[in-house]
């Protein structure tokens, strides 16, 4: 048994999760490849079905009440803990009810409707083919969080995940390591943040509600973060290459566990389980170097002159100002000094350790064309220039303890991040050299030193990697479309330009108008909003896939004229089965989202709708194109051609069967209020 034990630690694993678990039931479980899973599950939360990890929103928030870990590892370069999975909900808080609870209860039994004749139909639904246990388990979350119990957590970081030191159970916020924790970011959903020495800092802002991989690799001293996620998502490579996103220079313990925790889910008592579908321990060739996957890097320590020398990678030093002189304690400059390396691409992640002061160059064009991010006499300054010209963005004190840092830039090329100590200085959106390759180091005086320098490219692979794809299916071919040209009059009788489909109102008491303008309109207004939901769909011929996109455009031009925006599609089952999909603005908040609603056996649970918050994403008066991909089981949601929310339906109900899309369509959905009167124009739908 103790033979077995050793071979554990020291092994390299995947965790695929085809293994089904009940509740309660995973922590001590076997993997089918004999990995031991540890961790800690209070309130039976994680289960395993459909091929992932399920965690379920706790009752009472809080770290160390959910997650699994691995066994131990002895710290070494190259030891990679990676995961792949979706978060419940990136935005996730723990807050009390924003009603009372026999508030909520009304609302929850009645629904995206009112009166006692809806609450008896729903009820006998319910009764018939409800999903019961989530509904359970939602009521004693709801009573325990319900407002007048004054319940007031104060905790916006609900998931974290990486080395965490072994031994206990930790708070992820207290304990050390080198993790990734998700950090609720409000209208802009999640906020990635990674742990640096003592400190954690905004790595991705606005991230989505899609899946994502995470990945952390250890080093001799510290560890370096990298993630990935599905094409077009901005700030992120597409799987399996992977984006550098910052380094951890600190960091010596001995023994470290991979493992995943989780604190909450949901917000102010809607649900929403998170799901991870692998994790793997790998020792990784390609980071087995100090450098890892930097294609430029140098110890800079040694003797002798800089300029010409050999850097570790990346080719000779160039001088360019000045000059560099290397020695056991770092390289050194007599005076003001800046020399480069040019490696074949634009890095993405620059690192480097110094003494009092230090320079980090990159985009480097030519002695006129470049950025700096430099740390000098207290004060860590930004400055670009362009054509010669020098234009300074930032200028901000930081603290140097005990005269030494760490200095850092993360740039993907659009938006370009500086750290001091893990800590954030600056961020900026600026495209100004973004394909120059060069970068250096450089030094205002002659003192201080500088050793460690590192830039990695913006994406990279790790070849050990064995993580699978997230589902993406597309539609190749165009089937349907229609680009709402006509006379004005009820949408209802009329023809798509191609495929001869005929538009019919199968939900709701609302209209929608041909406008003659090749739009079509939601008949509302201000005054008069539509009436609750309304969908207009048309026949469709592959049950199994539907790629549908439309242009839309809100109602107004501005914030603060009181309009709703609650566009989107429909796919549809029959009456008792279907989804929906909208945009979701309102001038009383500053939030705008995508979100989803699910009618299964003649039930729906709005608290069960899942959504993302998308920032600006969408903007009052200016059009979005919207569009999905469903199979059935899992959806997407792209914003011009952003991919901002993933789910499948299993996630939300286990045991929900594949739906059959028979009809397609456009739908003014309720979502606490209604649409106020937004456009539709060039509808298309793809098999």
């Amino acid at each position: 048994m103790a033979e077995k034990s050793a071979q554990q630690i020291t092994s390299n694993f995947i965790d695929t999760f085809d293994d089904d678990q009940r509740r309660g039931k995973v922590v001590g479980s076997l993997s089918s490849g004999g990995i031991r899973r540890e961790g800690v599950d209070i309130e039976n939360a994680i289960s395993i079905d459909n091929g992932a990890l399920r965690i379920e929103p706790l009752r009472e928030p809080g770290w160390n009440r959910a997650g699994i870990r691995y066994q131990a590892y002895p710290r070494r370069n190259g030891l990679v803990f990676a995961v792949f999975m979706l978060n419940g909900h990136n935005t996730s808080e723990a807050n009390a009810l924003s009603d009372t609870f026999r508030e909520r209860m009304w609302r929850w039994a009645n629904g995206s409707g009112d009166g006692w004749k809806n609450l008896v139909k729903r009820g006998f639904y319910w009764l018939k083919g409800g999903y019961k246990y989530p509904v359970w388990s939602k009521l004693r979350w709801w009573y325990h969080i319900r407002v007048e119990s004054g319940f007031v957590p104060n905790m916006n970081e609900n998931m974290a995940l990486g080395w965490f030191p072994s031994g206990v159970e930790p708070d992820p916020l207290l304990a050390g390591g080198h993790t990734f924790v998700m950090h609720a970011g409000g209208s802009e959903n999640g906020d990635l943040w990674t742990h640096s020495g003592t400190d954690f800092s905004s790595v991705i802002p606005s991230v989505q509600n899609i899946p994502l991989y995470y990945v952390v690799a250890l080093r001799n001293q510290g560890a370096i973060y990298y993630a990935a996620s599905l094409p077009n998502v901005p700030d992120l490579a597409a799987f399996p290459t992977l984006r550098p996103l910052a380094i951890d220079s600190t960091g010596t313990d001995t023994n470290l566990s991979p493992a995943i925790y989780q604190s909450v889910q949901g917000q102010i008592g809607f649900r929403v389980d998170s799901r991870v579908y692998t994790t793997q321990v790998v020792d990784s060739a390609t980071l087995v170097n100090w450098y890892g996957t930097a294609h430029a890097a140098d110890h800079l320590r040694g003797s002798g002159a800089l300029a010409e020398s050999t850097s570790d990678i990346g080719g000779n030093w160039q001088k360019v100002i000045g000059a560099f002189t290397c020695s056991d304690e770092g390289v050194q400059s007599d005076g003001e000094a800046l020399a480069v390396l040019m490696p074949n691409a634009p890095s993405g992640l620059l690192h480097i350790m110094f003494s009092i002061q230090a320079g980090l160059i990159w985009r480097f064009q030519d002695v006129d064309n470049y950025w700096l991010a430099s740390v000098v006499a207290g004060q860590c300054a930004v400055v670009v220039k362009f054509a010669g010209e020098w234009q300074q963005l930032c200028e901000i004190p930081v603290d140097l303890k005990s005269g030494t840092g760490a200095l850092q830039v993360n740039d993907s090329g659009a938006v370009i991040q500086v750290y001091m100590d893990g800590k954030l200085v600056w961020r900026g959106q600026d495209e100004r050299l973004q394909d120059a390759g060069g970068v250096g180091i450089y030094s205002h005086s002659a003192n201080g030193s500088m050793v460690d320098f590192e830039a990695h490219p913006r994406q990279v692979t790790i070849p050990e990697l064995r993580m699978e794809m997230p589902w993406r299916k597309t539609g190749t071919k165009a089937v349907v479309t229609d680009d709402f040209s006509g006379e004005a009059g009820d949408l209802e009788g009329s023809q798509t330009n191609q495929g001869g489909k005929i538009w019919q109102r199968s939900i709701g008491a609302g209209f929608f108008d041909r406008t003659g303008e090749g739009t079509v309109r939601i008949r509302a207004s201000i005054e008069r909003p539509n009436w609750e939901r309304t969908a207009y769909t048309l026949d469709w011929d592959n049950p199994d896939f539907a790629d549908v996109n439309v242009t839309i455009q809100p109602p107004g031009l501005v914030r603060d004229e009181g309009n709703r925006c609650r566009g989107g599609f429909i796919f549809w089952q029959d009456k008792l089965n279907f989804i929906i999909l909208n945009t979701w603005w309102d001038d009383y908040n500053d939030i705008a989202s995508i979100s989803s609603f699910f009618t299964i056996n003649g039930v729906e649970d709005i608290y069960d709708a899942v959504w993302t918050n998308v920032g600006n994403r969408l903007c009052w008066g200016k059009p979005l194109r919207l569009r999905v991909l469903f199979d059935g089981t899992h959806y997407m949601a792209h914003i011009n051609d952003e991919p901002v929310l993933y789910r499948a339906l299993t996630d939300v109900y286990p045991r929900c069967p594949r739906l059959c899309i028979y009809r397609v369509g456009l739908v003014a959905n309720w979502e606490w209020g209604d649409d106020t009167g937004s456009y539709f124009s060039n509808f298309v739908a793809k098999v």
